[in-house]
């Protein structure tokens, strides 16, 4: 986190920078005021990358750091050294993840994953289980 939104009301807004290391002048500071990515999208997140543990021979854990390290990541200059720093899904909006989430599944399909069974499985889990002829 670089900085805590502390008041809000009509006209004002007070930010407590906890981080200036991050801040330059003329920077422009983006603040989404989106809800954070909901536990179920969490849960559906870490059933697609077990499911492709299976096909790309890498642990789930192995792929969320892949997929974070490349959709999540920047380079800064720190202390005279280029550092990557990877932000963490938790701290993504719900759209964020969202679109994030989308990323993932399109690189599967890039790589020669085929979701369709996940996405046949998840859809008849919405359905209670039930399948499409009853």
């Amino acid at each position: 986190m670089i900085a805590r939104v502390d008041c809000v009301n009509n006209t004002k807004v007070l930010i407590t920078v906890l981080d200036k290391n991050y801040l330059e002048a003329g920077m422009i500071i983006e603040i989404n005021g989106g809800k954070r990515r909901t536990l179920s999208q969490n849960a559906l997140y870490w059933l697609l990358l077990d499911f492709a543990s299976k096909e790309l021979g890498y642990s789930a854990e192995e792929l969320h750091d892949i997929f974070k390290a490349k959709f999540l990541s920047r380079e800064i200059n720190a202390m005279g050294q280029n550092i990557t720093i990877v932000k963490s899904t938790a701290t993504l909006s719900k759209q964020d993840f969202g679109e994030y989430f989308d990323k993932i599944n399109t690189t599967l399909i890039e790589l020669g994953v085929n979701v369709a069974p996940f996405w046949s499985h998840y859809e008849k889990f919405l359905k209670g289980g039930r399948d499409e002829k009853e």
